[in-house]
């Protein structure tokens, strides 16, 4: 969380995530970046990381999972709609910078 704060840039799989209907998701894969070059959507429900279930944990703490040394990979399982089966992917965490948001009042 400090290396986030103070320089913006951290090693996972860039993409936001939410809690959409009780469910923990992907909400944003982020461009170029693994989550989105693994093939993780929108909607995407998380079901558990490295093995770990993550259902009816907060956002933080599957962030936390999802987040790592650059290069080192984390196994993904989701749910997604119209798909019976849970679907798993394996993705290499990447450095990731998070741009400047720019803070604006009048």
């Amino acid at each position: 969380n400090f290396r986030i704060s103070t320089t913006g840039q951290y090693a996972g799989i860039g993409a936001l995530i939410g809690v959409v209907n009780n469910k923990t998701v992907i909400t944003h894969p982020y461009k170029g970046f693994p989550a989105y070059k693994s093939g993780l959507r929108v909607g995407d429900e998380l079901i558990a990381v490295d093995g770990k279930q993550v259902q009816n944990k907060g956002t933080s703490d599957v962030s936390a999972l999802l987040k790592g040394q650059p290069k080192t990979e984390v196994e993904v399982k989701v749910k997604r709609y119209g798909v019976k089966e849970d679907l798993i992917f394996k993705i290499k965490r990447e450095k990731i910078s998070v741009g400047n948001v720019s803070h604006h009042t009048i």
